[in-house]
């Protein structure tokens, strides 16, 4: 048995984040489900994905599924499928959509009130800084977007991701083919959140930023995490060019002049999305970068001339799953179970009968452990100091509250405290 403790160490230092995460897609999904044929049953199954998302304690990715969901119903006021859609279904949406809300509303209220309460004690009350806006360029953030760093130490100031050429080459297809109004609504989200992510690299962000045209963005220091909502539309996307290339129906825009046929259009696009990637691709990285991307495409060339199109998305599966596989898994070291082990000074706490009576605090910088290379030989080791450090998620988790935590919002009257916390402790 072994535990993977560069994922550990991931959740339990910023586990309000892996929590928002998983109820981000479920609040996606049911409100696509709820959109598809709007009743009561399936407003509720939008609403309580909603709550707890909002339970789940970080608000910047609730936020993101609101500015997510406005993207889509954008596409329904502009589109005249869309507009056709409200029309007809408007009443069961605005009852339905209304009592969704409502519903979210009230079973998150416990969480909604005392934090409507809390944010004007907020130190950010006003807004707060972005210390790190205007660093990287419209470029690098493609770039993170395309292509996967293998490598150790970063050559390149690149935001990190789980860059893939495959699936943005499948959304750009998706993109560039006629679409039904939902999954226009679903390119428009994500296309709002990436720009959004992007800081000041985006024209939009900076109209949207400047103008206060989007409320609570002035409330962030950083903007990426709006990434991990906006991706979705980029997976949508690559989605319905997989569906569109299964089914055989390449609806080309119209646009397009008569003779360029579907196929014509799809084999265009690919060479000229591949052609043009080369212009992001970094000194250093691995050419490994293009090989899942041209194998997909031998395998659609394959299955196309052999009439069976319809295991494309199988293909696309299988080429995906490789490719995490045979090289994305390596950037991990395993661990024995021991590397996640109790903390000793946890026992030694929980031995003491008063010690829900006590807080604990930390004030030695060991929050930096969880920038450790996955890699790196000694990260079990030093994972183990950061457990005995008391970082306040993982004592948490082991049933010892603290008085401070490791995020950066803290109420404005806590930060006077601190200067008498921070003494005390050092004696």
């Amino acid at each position: 048995a072994v535990s993977y403790s560069t994922v550990w160490i991931g959740v339990q230092y910023n586990t309000s984040v892996a929590g928002s995460l998983v109820w981000t897609t479920w609040t996606l999904a049911g409100a696509q489900y709820w959109l598809n044929r709007p009743c009561a049953l399936r407003a509720v199954l939008m609403a309580i994905p909603a709550t707890l998302l909002i339970y789940s304690g970080y608000p910047h990715l609730a936020h993101g599924v609101a500015i997510y969901l406005a993207g889509q119903l954008l596409a329904l006021l502009i589109m005249a499928e869309g507009r056709a859609l409200l029309n007809q279904r408007l009443r069961a949406l605005l009852v339905t959509g209304i009592g969704a809300v409502v519903l979210a509303l009230l079973l998150s209220s416990v969480q909604l009130v005392p934090l409507a309460e809390l944010v004007a004690h907020s130190g950010r009350n006003e807004g707060t800084a972005m210390p790190f806006a205007g660093m990287l360029s419209a470029s690098s953030y493609i770039t993170g977007m395309l292509f996967f760093d293998w490598s150790l130490v970063p050559k390149h100031l690149i935001v990190g991701s789980q860059g893939s050429l495959l699936v943005c080459l499948l959304a750009l297809l998706g993109l560039c083919l006629r679409m039904p109004v939902f999954i226009v609504g679903h390119a428009m989200g994500g296309f709002l959140l990436m720009n959004l992510g992007m800081e000041y690299a985006s024209p939009l962000f900076t109209l949207a930023y400047d103008y206060h045209l989007i409320p609570g963005l002035h409330g962030y220091r950083i903007m990426f995490p709006f990434f991990l909502v906006g991706v979705i539309g980029l997976a949508v996307l690559a989605a319905y060019a997989l569906t569109c290339l299964a089914r055989k129906e390449w609806p080309v825009p119209a646009w397009l002049p008569r003779w360029m046929t579907g196929r014509r259009w799809v084999g265009l696009v690919t060479i000229v999305a591949l052609a043009g990637s080369y212009g992001f691709f970094p000194e250093g990285y691995s050419r490994l970068n293009y090989a899942f991307a041209l194998v997909m495409l031998v395998f659609v060339l394959v299955l196309v001339r052999a009439s069976q199109e319809r295991f494309i998305p199988l293909a696309a599966a299988l080429v995906m799953f490789a490719d995490v596989l045979l090289v994305r898994s390596d950037l991990f070291s395993f661990h024995e179970p021991e590397a996640v082990a109790q903390a000793g000074v946890i026992g030694a706490i929980l031995q003491d009968p008063d010690h829900r009576l006590y807080r604990t605090a930390t004030k030695n910088g060991s929050g930096g452990y969880v920038f450790v290379s996955p890699r790196d030989k000694e990260l079990a080791q030093k994972y183990s100091k950061f457990l005995e450090s008391l970082s306040p998620f993982p004592g948490v988790v082991d049933g010892v509250a603290s008085i401070d935590g490791v995020l950066a919002l803290a109420l404005e009257r806590r930060t006077l405290l601190e200067k008498r916390i921070e003494p005390e402790l050092r004696g």
